[in-house]
């Protein structure tokens, strides 16, 4: 059955209102569902807050996540303000998440991995992986 400019015109109008109310309606995603990736450089951080079967639901921005530059301190700040923002975006309160992969400039060594993996672990995320910023990709 053929449909009428009007009525496809329609349906795709009703299609937007329901994608809207969707995008602007909070989210209450469960934490085992959702993972983090951090690319946190010498100059900024970028957060991305996505769905395990790969959808991005958020990202958010931050200044510079590399502890050599201003302490570990204030790149921890950093990365959570990145995350704090990523999570806003997508509309869903700040959790720990199943997974997280953290990219972070300055972290060379295998001490600096271990510290801040640590850290990631009781903040962000039970699995986490953290390496140099310059061994990720992010899209």
């Amino acid at each position: 059955m053929d449909k009428s400019p009007m009525s496809f015109r329609a349906e795709r109008e009703i299609s937007n209102e329901s994608e809207i109310s969707r995008r602007s309606a909070p989210r209450n995603d469960n934490p085992e569902t959702l993972v983090i990736g951090i690319d946190g450089g010498g100059t900024h951080t970028r957060g991305r807050l996505a769905a395990a079967r790969g959808e991005m639901l958020g990202s958010g921005q931050a200044g510079s996540a590399n502890p050599h530059a201003n302490g570990y301190p204030a790149a921890q700040t950093e990365i959570l303000a990145a995350i704090q923002r990523a999570f806003e975006h997508a509309r869903i309160e700040k959790q720990m998440v199943a997974a997280a992969c953290l990219g972070i400039g300055g972290v060379d060594r295998s001490d600096e991995r271990a510290r801040l993996t640590e850290w990631v672990q009781t903040v962000i995320a039970p699995n986490a992986q953290v390496m140099n910023d310059g061994e990720i990709v992010l899209a």
